[in-house]
Order: structure tokens, then C-alpha cells, then sequence
């Protein structure tokens, strides 16, 4: 009888736990994850419990990863306050007649109370609110909230996920001078150049949102007509940048680099495979960025880097171990990815 790899065991016993620990009505207190973790330890030397310990390990960094988050929320006393906020702009935002509402990154020190991340609505901004710009603020805040209705979108849940710690609007503001900031405040700074530059290429509205979601993974531009397109004729699917979309360029890449490489002196086309993996790693690491590293992007650039692991070291590796340590690594950087629809999908 063949028995599973390992990293398969593994991958089934951590995905398990950590979709079980955001089914936990309330988070339990380290009391109780110290004996569960002590009796998987127990139980370390018997080979049909060892997936106990791996549960164990899996659950309690889910819950430690929960507890934190939910601690950076905005406090229950703080609802309604108006708060002094300084930060950069995370994201593309999203506009509607006289608003906009975008992520903010709020800059140290914080108000005491105030989330590292918070949502925020801005009624007549001012123009130049864009990704990677600064502001300062006077926002009112209130804790996370929203609808739960059955087979609808839980609103509060994507916050959790999302990061953010708090939602309001705008009281009053302006757009600040900064410098050039640090590596990711620039990174989204020319996420937003870009879509600028694709927006004023294409003469027509229609494509320019079209090819902002295909190049950069933003959606921004969308109206409800387009939705209700996409809707009707079933495409909805083709706007949203996918794992399948990295790995394509992967293997353009390497089938690309590794051809012309093979065409060398026989010194030098020896080290085909190395050079071509050496190609495809900053190609589909620089898109998987380009579009914001969402969670299908993340798990196709897992997938790449440990295949071109085994194909370096020319061993024979599995699809299914492979699937296996893309998913353990997704889940170990984020154990919020299977409340996303994406990671499912």
C-alpha cells in the first residue's frame, strides 16, 4: 500500500486546523493551546498521531494570528471619535458619485486606539488621492461592522481579512508632500502611475478598465453595467488576475530564456535550466507585485518557486506534492486565506 508524502499529510492536517479554528465561536486562550500542544508532543513518537501535533501547531498560529488582528481593532469606546490621522494610501480607490473610499496605512505615532490599517470615505475629495500618497486627516471612526445575511457578502469578514481595524469618513483633509518613502509606498505609487498611463492610452473607458483589472489586478474602473455584463454573459471570472495568468508567464518565460540558452557554446548551455529558472523567478515575482500579490497570485508563485526547486536540483516531484507545499506555505504567510473565496477557487 503506498503511503502519502509527508508534505501531503502535513499540508491535509494544517488546512483542517486552520479552517476549524475560524469555525471557533470565540478564539480559546493560550490555557488551552499550551496542554494541546504538550499532549501532541506526547503523542510525537506514534506515526498515527502525528498529524495531531501538525492540527495543533496549525491551530494555535491561526489563533495567535486572529488574536492579534482583533487586538488591533478600534475599541468599542472609541465609536464616533474624531481622530488626527497621517498616513499613505493603500489602495486604488474606490469611487462613487461625490465620494471615494480607500485604505489608509496609518503613520506612527497613532492616536491611542487607532488600527495600523483602517477604511475610510472621503464625500468631495480632493483630487490626488491615489495609491502611495500621503494625507492628513480628521476622520471619525467606528469598529468594523456589517451585514451577515446567509449566501450574502459578510462585509465585517473581509475587513478581518483585509486587515482593517476600523472603517469612517472624512471630516476634513488635504493631500501632503512627502518624500519618496519606503520600497512598498513607492511600489504603489507606481502601481498608480501605471493605471494613469492606461487610462490616458486607451480612448475608450470601456478598455482602459478592461485592460487596468488584465495588467494590474484593479478593478477600479468598473461601473455596475460593466458587473452586469460580465454577469450575464458569464465572464466575470476573465477580469480577475489568477494564479493561471503567472503561471503562463512563467512558462513563456522559461520556454523563452531556456531556447535562447540552448543556443550557446556547449560550456555555456549546460546551465540551461539553471539560467532559465533564474529568469522565471523575477518575471512572475514582478507581476504576482504588479497586481498586488492577491492570494492566487501568492499560491502561483509558491508553486513556481518549488518547482523550479525540483527541477534545479533535477529530481522527480509530484503535482500533488507540490499542491501540498504550495498550500502549507500560503496558509503558514497568511492563515486568513480560506475565508477568500479566491483561495478555494
Amino acid at each position: 500500500m503506498l503511503r502519502p508524502a509527508p508534505i501531503v499529510w502535513i499540508a491535509g492536517a494544517w488546512l483542517l486546523a486552520t479552517v476549524a479554528a475560524h469555525r471557533f465561536p470565540q478564539l480559546p486562550s493560550a490555557a488551552w493551546c499550551a496542554p494541546l500542544l504538550i499532549a501532541a508532543l506526547l503523542a510525537l513518537p506514534s506515526a498515527l498521531v502525528r498529524p495531531l501535533l501538525v492540527a495543533a501547531i496549525a491551530a494555535a498560529w491561526t489563533c495567535w494570528c486572529a488574536s492579534e488582528r482583533l487586538a488591533e481593532r478600534l475599541p468599542p469606546a472609541a465609536l464616533g471619535a474624531d481622530f488626527e490621522l497621517t498616513g499613505i494610501v493603500t489602495s486604488f480607490p474606490s469611487a462613487a458619485p461625490g465620494q471615494i473610499t480607500f485604505g489608509l496605512d496609518v503613520a506612527e505615532p497613532r492616536p491611542p486606539g487607532v488600527p495600523p490599517r483602517v477604511r475610510l470615505t472621503w464625500y468631495d475629495a480632493p483630487a490626488g488621492v491615489g495609491p502611495g500618497n500621503a494625507l492628513a486627516v480628521t476622520a471619525r471612526l467606528r469598529p468594523p461592522r456589517g451585514l451577515h445575511n446567509p449566501g450574502g457578502f459578510d462585509y465585517e469578514q473581509w475587513l478581518l481579512v483585509n486587515g482593517y481595524g476600523a472603517t469612517g469618513y472624512v471630516r476634513s483633509g488635504a493631500v501632503r508632500t512627502a518624500g519618496d518613502g519606503g520600497i512598498e509606498t513607492r511600489w504603489r505609487r507606481y502601481r498608480g502611475v501605471l493605471a494613469e498611463r492606461i487610462g490616458a492610452a486607451s480612448s475608450d473607458s470601456d478598455g482602459a478598465a478592461l485592460l487596468t483589472a488584465l495588467a494590474l489586478g484593479e478593478r477600479f474602473r468598473f461601473k455596475e453595467q460593466h458587473w452586469a455584463d460580465f454577469r450575464r454573459t458569464g465572464t466575470s471570472h476573465l477580469v480577475a488576475v489568477s494564479g493561471m495568468h503567472v503561471a503562463l508567464l512563467g512558462v513563456v518565460a522559461f520556454v523563452l530564456v531556456r531556447w535562447i540558452w540552448l543556443r550557446l557554446p556547449v560550456p555555456l548551455s549546460s546551465f540551461d535550466l539553471e539560467v532559465a529558472a533564474g529568469a522565471i523567478l523575477p518575471a512572475t515575482s514582478y507581476y504576482a507585485a504588479l497586481t498586488g500579490y492577491a492570494v492566487p497570485a501568492q499560491r502561483s508563485l509558491v508553486m513556481i518557486a518549488i518547482a523550479l526547486a525540483a527541477t534545479l536540483s533535477r529530481r522527480r516531484l509530484g503535482a500533488t506534492q507540490v499542491v501540498a507545499a504550495t498550500l502549507v506555505a500560503v496558509l503558514v504567510f497568511d492563515p486568513f486565506a480560506p475565508l477568500a473565496a479566491s483561495f478555494w477557487l
